[in-house]
């Protein structure tokens, strides 16, 4: 009997400290996850870029897209917060209110200043919408609270902060602004998207399904064992107060979609966040929109489309911003 009972205290004390290691280790990976890295800083090549002037990543210039359209620096804050100060370019192609005006969201860890957003400002300037580009909170000239994000669970009251400002304080009407992004702001523009029924358009490029199933990528790319993506969950709740079961894209793809319109681009080869997360939002798409087909780009890495079929992008994304206020 005292060795049985010396076995359970020992299974015990074995089973009390793994469940601390686990926790343990689930404190860490939810920090690593939700770290914003200072790619936006100033040590970066595009850290001084602006509409008028702007280079790529790696200091190349693009003096064939710079901006020559007016632009005013848009202090604003995110939709139910007057606290957290945000700020953006509000860029206009036509100074008529009634012109559709796209809202474009920078990807994790970049900013308004990334090569990608200002490129895809002037295509949708060139097609004569206006746009507005803000940077999310902790990202570049915006107010930084924590240094962390948190997969657009709160973010995504941000663009939705800019949709307020210009139809509250600018005067765009309320039925003519649509919103697209790039990676992390790709989901962020969804969930803004599901959650404002009068945005007329999302365009997705990149984005992910659900926070679940891309913390277990991430883990898998970071060289976790996928195993502790339940301890990430549970911590990122004790930690923060923060239901990551909650960040999904895929309402604005279903039951909050609506019939508004919406596009999915993604590379085949992207090692960031993978296209089986397209494929998943593509097959909740098929549900209400059996002809629907996400443009895939085939070889292509996390959000290279842009730069490898510049011309083909730029036609795709005005035609269906076009369309999709035309209808």
């Amino acid at each position: 009997m005292k060795l049985q009972r010396l076995l359970l205290i020992i299974a015990g004390i074995v089973l009390l400290l793994g469940g601390v290691g686990y926790l343990g280790v689930g404190v860490v990976v939810t920090n690593i996850l939700m770290n914003v890295p200072g790619h936006c800083s100033s040590e970066s090549n595009y850290y001084t870029n602006r509409p008028e002037s702007f280079v790529k990543w790696d200091g190349t210039p693009l003096p064939q897209h710079a901006i020559e359209e007016p632009y005013t620096l848009v202090e604003f804050h995110p939709r139910g917060d007057e606290t957290i100060r945000l700020n953006g370019w509000h860029i206009l192609a036509n100074e008529d209110k009634a012109t559709p005006t796209i809202i474009i969201v920078h990807g994790l860890g970049t900013c308004k200043k990334h090569p990608a957003n200002l490129m895809t400002a002037n295509m949708l300037l060139d097609a004569g919408f206006n746009v507005f580009v803000p940077d999310l909170r902790e990202h570049g000239d915006s107010q930084r609270l924590d240094g962390r994000f948190t997969a657009g669970i709160e973010e995504h009251l941000d663009p939705l902060g800019a949709y307020d400002w210009l139809v509250n304080e600018y005067g765009v009407p309320a039925d003519k602004v649509g919103i697209m992004g790039f990676s992390l702001g790709a989901a962020t523009s969804s969930m803004s998207f599901a959650k404002e029924p009068q945005l007329v358009a999302l365009w997705a490029d990149s984005p992910f399904a659900n926070l679940p199933m891309t913390i277990t990528y991430e883990l898998r790319r970071l060289g976790f064992p996928t195993f502790l993506s339940g301890s990430s969950v549970l911590m990122a709740r004790v930690l923060y107060g923060l239901d990551l079961n909650s960040a999904n894209t895929e309402d604005a793809f279903g039951t909050q979609r609506n019939g508004r319109a919406v596009y999915l681009t993604h590379g085949t080869a992207d090692e960031r966040l993978s296209v089986d997360f397209t494929t998943r939002l593509t097959e909740i798409m098929h549900e209400t929109d059996p002809s629907f087909e996400p443009w895939l780009v085939e070889d292509m890495g996390h959000v290279e489309a842009i730069w490898e079929f510049t011309d083909e992008y730029q036609s795709r994304l005005v035609t269906f911003f076009t369309q999709a206020f035309a209808s």
